[in-house]
């Protein structure tokens, strides 16, 4: 149980460090295959959640882990009205973790198979609905058009991409443990 609860700990500790590190550094920015890609480093810390939250729900229960994404869900939004986000930034921030973190619990919970290849499919399919909606919400000409449609691609690509990554890797590795 012990074990557990400090995973949860851990949980929420990483969106709040997410919010933070995304408040305050400036995104990476590369060139490649003729685009210009930019992802938050706070990026890194929500691809992580998604394998926390999954090992949440291994060590206390689905109840615990919607818990965990509840106080997550509230720290989440205190940090961005601490940091003065944007309110649609903190709304797409806010319904893209709701959405997505409950996506992956319910597709962690349904799937069949080893722990790593829930883990993986789980997180993938959360972490894509996670940068689509916070893209679209957040970011495009529909709200406060930070990004214009034409770039909000390779926003959402860049996203996914890495939070796929984290989420495939860890899967990988738990599935050769």
């Amino acid at each position: 149980m012990r074990i557990g609860l400090a995973i949860a700990a851990v949980y929420v500790a990483a969106i709040v460090t997410a919010n933070i590190v995304t408040a305050t550094q400036t995104p990476w920015s590369f060139d490649a295959l003729g685009q210009h890609w930019v992802v938050t480093w706070g990026t890194w810390f929500i691809a992580a959640t998604f394998v926390l939250r999954d090992l949440v729900q291994l060590r206390l229960g689905r109840a615990a882990a919607y818990a965990a994404v509840g106080a997550a869900l509230l720290a989440n939004v205190a940090v961005s009205f601490a940091y003065d986000d944007l309110l649609w930034v903190t709304v797409a921030s806010a319904l893209s973790f709701a959405l997505a973190e409950t996506l992956d619990t319910e597709v962690f919970t349904r799937l069949h198979g080893s722990v790593g290849r829930r883990v993986a499919v789980s997180g993938v399919l959360g972490g894509t609905l996670d940068s689509i909606l916070f893209a679209v919400v957040g970011l495009s000409p529909l709200t406060t058009g930070i990004v214009s449609w034409e770039f909000l691609w390779t926003v959402v690509v860049a996203q996914v991409v890495v939070k796929a990554a984290v989420s495939a890797a860890v899967g990988l590795a738990w599935r050769d443990r």
